[in-house]
């Protein structure tokens, strides 16, 4: 069941676009004033954007069936799509239906064709929507209380680290074949971890590992960076999700580099926060 609830898009920041709670959002002339998200609205008259929450419609376990609603006074326009909440810059159009004056169904349009989207360009709206849709449906893991969360340690014997994982949370994929290192990733595929040891940078150097790390895209956006003498953290939001890295550099056994990774759907930000600095913390070099 999708619980109703309202979001207005407030800026877009790179890739991401920015979402806030209101205490209440209406769309005049609608008798539900709770069903509806606001994605944008240009000069002119009629010509505010919603996605309509109750047409929302699960499809698989990461594709979701929406219809944008344009109009101000009235409605003027709906428009059903598709997304796959893994790709945001992507869009399935499917019918377009057009209103007279008087409220009714004056055509339709069989669109059925996928069409590539982006902030700030023309089909920006359905950026906007995919971005409010996979935000509010995103949330399908259910974590426990933080203080029910119990933690395992993985050794790594070839490079010498270990790290803690959420044992209940994500299920380790085993160790891969030449031993550097492995996964582990959540029954749902909505958080992935991986760790792995290296003795070659694909980067020449910790340095230019960095400057990779920190590039950002019309998709990718870096929020925060910090780096140090023989390490590094870069993480931030690709699409729909929040990534992690942390990359250490152990010039003594002759440039080796320890590598954390976490990928984590970005509505889970605000519980998984606290699991990821667990981990992050417990990401040790040479604890033997």
């Amino acid at each position: 069941m999708i619980e109703k609830i309202c979001w207005k898009s407030i800026a877009l920041l790179g890739a991401i676009a920015v979402v806030t709670p209101l205490a209440a959002c209406t769309f005049p002339g609608q008798a539900e004033n709770d069903r509806y998200i606001h994605l944008s609205s240009s000069e002119g008259k009629n010509s505010d954007r919603h996605v309509d929450l109750k047409t929302l419609t699960k499809l698989s376990d990461n594709t979701f069936q929406y219809t944008i609603v344009v109009g101000s006074n009235r409605r003027e326009l709906e428009s059903e799509a598709i997304v796959n909440c893994s790709d945001l810059r992507r869009v399935e159009l499917k019918q377009a239906r057009f209103y007279n004056e008087n409220g009714q169904v004056d055509r339709t349009e069989q669109r059925d064709r996928k069409i590539t989207v982006r902030p700030n360009d023309p089909n920006q709206v359905y950026y906007e929507a995919n971005r409010a849709v996979c935000e509010r449906v995103g949330d399908s893991i259910a974590l426990p209380p933080l203080e029910d969360i119990a933690y395992e340690t993985y050794y790594n014997s070839r490079f010498n680290y270990a790290v803690k994982y959420p044992r209940d949370l994500l299920v380790p994929q085993g160790e891969a074949q030449n031993g550097d290192g492995q996964s582990f990733i959540s029954e749902n595929n909505e958080i992935v971890m991986s760790v792995y040891g290296t003795h070659h940078s694909l980067y020449g150097s910790l340095d230019g590992w960095y400057r990779e790390a920190t590039r950002g895209s019309d998709r990718r956006e870096v929020t925060y960076k910090t780096r140090r003498d023989n390490w590094f953290v870069v993480s931030g939001y690709d699409d729909g999700f929040v990534f992690y890295q942390k990359v250490v550099e152990e010039r003594e056994e002759g440039g080796v580099f320890k590598v954390l990774e976490l990928r984590y759907r970005r509505s889970l930000q605000s519980q998984f926060d606290p699991v990821v600095a667990e981990i992050a913390n417990s990401f040790t070099s040479n604890p033997q």
